[in-house]
């Protein structure tokens, strides 16, 4: 029997092409700025890995539009209990040892470090907005943690 994932969250996405069609709607038949598609999405490709190189080399991006701004964060690990449901689960050395293991982030004193979007609230609904970074990107930043040793600034 085949088991799928089932649905995704979320159904209707917004897509590159619909803001393709969307950005051909605002403009003129004759306007420079109407370019293919393929330009349209090199354009944007590019504008994301300069916004991403800025946000992982520690600096503050200030979003168009009144959107706020991104910036990546560290914070001190809570450590109430041994059994805290708040660590990451380090599955390799669980499986290992055959009893449930977390990570304590030992190489970066026990700081997580997270992708933070300060949100203003003058967007109506903004607040049903989230930032999920792409599993790359995450990793990314979890190499140059461990082996540049990047720091960034720290919220409580």
């Amino acid at each position: 029997m085949f088991y799928s994932r089932g649905k995704n969250k979320i159904q209707d996405p917004y897509t590159m092409p619909d803001m393709y069609k969307n950005y051909l709607n605002k403009i003129d038949e004759n306007s420079p700025y109407k370019v293919s598609y393929s330009v349209y999405k090199d354009i944007v490709s590019m504008y994301n890995k300069k916004l991403i190189e800025r946000l992982l080399g520690g600096y503050k991006v200030t979003l168009p539009y009144k959107l706020g701004s991104l910036q990546v964060v560290k914070k001190k690990m809570y450590f109430k209990t041994q059994k805290n449901k708040r660590l990451g689960i380090d599955w390799a050395n669980t499986s290992k040892y055959g009893k449930v293991i977390h990570h304590l982030n030992e190489h970066s004193d026990g700081f997580k470090f997270l992708f933070f979007w300060k949100r203003k609230r003058i967007v109506k609904n903004i607040m049903t907005y989230k930032l999920v970074p792409t599993r790359t990107l995450k990793r990314t930043l979890a190499k140059l943690i461990k082996e540049e040793h990047r720091d960034y600034f720290e919220v409580n």
